[in-house]
């Protein structure tokens, strides 16, 4: 983890660097672990972690906001989504990092919130994120995995386009 962090953290320093004096940099982290997920089978042990470890890193550096939102269900994420989209300025520069799940149907990117069931529209995100910020760093820490494929039939998903 010491070897990603670095690399996360040289990023954000470039970025934060190139940003004009008015300028903030923003950042918000997502993490889950699926602990309340009813289906065990999505169960991490270090997203939250990892998320912290970011977290704390972050606020050693020139970031002027850092928020963590551990364990966001499908409303937390919109809300939190929302709240940070709405607080950029087209100066500033975005930081988004999300530790858990993630998946691609036809074509499109999802993030799995904690509650298992909700699919937030990645490329959603992006795009209003590039149109309130003048640049964007949007890091994907998910698993290889899916465990989606082995659900049962009863298993229903709900799709979150956070766009605004």
């Amino acid at each position: 983890m010491p070897h990603v962090l670095r690399l996360f953290l040289t990023a954000f320093a470039a970025l934060a660097l190139t940003a004009p004096a008015q300028a903030e940099v923003k950042a918000l982290l997502f993490a889950s672990d699926y602990v309340a997920s009813k289906d065990k089978r999505l169960q991490l042990a270090n997203p939250v972690t990892d998320a912290r470890m970011i977290a704390a890193a972050l606020r050693r550096t020139t970031a002027d906001e850092v928020e963590l939102v551990e364990e966001p269900d499908g409303a937390t994420w919109e809300t939190a989504f929302e709240n940070f989209a709405a607080s950029l300025s087209g100066e500033d520069i975005a930081f988004v990092y999300f530790a858990g799940h993630g998946s691609q149907i036809d074509g499109s990117n999802y993030l799995l919130a904690a509650d298992g069931r909700s699919l937030i529209g990645l490329d959603a995100m992006l795009r209003r994120l590039t149109e309130e910020a003048r640049g964007v760093v949007f890091v994907v820490d998910a698993c290889r995995n899916n465990p989606l494929l082995d659900a049962d039939s009863s298993t229903a998903l709900e799709i979150v386009e956070v766009e605004g």
